[in-house]
Parts: structure tokens; C-alpha cells; sequence
């Protein structure tokens, strides 16, 4: 018996839908990526000899996680010596801004106490920080 080998056919395969896949999962990538935020970098800046000074506009940032934890420039404190660290900051900077933050989550009455301990300190100009 003689048996008749298969005709080989050269086979071409289309490239383009997975191409399509490719750039489909490349978008999706890019967009539900999660950025970093640049205040969380750690970068030296070049110095410049004709820039403004901006040292009278030193800013503190205060913020309340939910469970009612104080936190000054990312510094747990105890809500009992806020204030005077707040005072001291202000003889420092008479020019000092109190960047304000608190967890949604945060009691309502912790908030309102921390804007009255930032009153009693001397300090007028104060910044609520919220999300867009």
C-alpha cells in the first residue's frame, strides 16, 4: 500500500487582531494605573540665585486619621501640646498658614476642636484640604 503524504499549504497568520489585543490591554493598563503623587517624591531641587524667597509663607499641614489621631507635618502628636507646638510655630512665622485635612470617617467634633486650637493659637489663615 502506498500511502500519499499530506499536501503541505503554507499557512499565514493574521497579525492584526492581536495587535488590536495588544493595544487594547496597553490602554487599560495606562489608565487604571496609579500615579504617584509628587508631594511623595524625594527629589533635590536646583538652586537659583534670582528666585523669590518664600520663607514668610511657611505652611504646616495638620491632619485627623478615623480613629482621632493628631498629626502635625506627619508627626503624631497628642492633642494636649498641638497647641503650643502651634504657638510656637507662629512666633517663628507670623505669616503661618495651617493646611488642614481630616479622614472622612473623622467625628465631627475632632474636627471642630482642632479649628478652634488653630484660632487660639494666633493663626488667621487657614486651608481645608479636600479631594477633587
Amino acid at each position: 500500500m502506498d500511502y500519499k503524504s499530506p499536501i503541505q499549504q503554507n499557512a499565514i497568520l493574521n497579525m492584526t487582531p492581536l495587535i488590536d489585543i495588544v493595544f487594547l490591554l496597553l490602554v487599560f493598563f495606562m489608565l487604571t494605573a496609579h500615579f504617584v503623587e509628587p508631594k511623595q517624591l524625594e527629589i533635590q531641587l536646583p538652586t537659583s540665585s534670582t528666585g523669590d524667597d518664600i520663607s514668610e509663607l511657611k505652611t504646616v499641614q495638620i491632619s485627623i486619621d478615623k480613629s482621632g489621631i493628631y498629626y502635625i507635618n506627619e508627626e503624631a502628636v497628642h492633642e494636649n501640646i498641638i497647641e503650643d507646638r502651634l504657638k510656637t510655630l507662629h512666633l517663628q512665622s507670623p505669616d503661618l498658614i495651617v493646611q488642614f485635612q481630616a479622614d472622612q470617617q473623622s467625628r465631627y467634633d475632632k474636627v471642630i476642636y482642632m479649628i478652634d486650637i488653630v484660632r487660639r493659637a494666633g493663626i488667621t489663615q487657614l486651608e481645608l484640604m479636600t479631594e477633587e
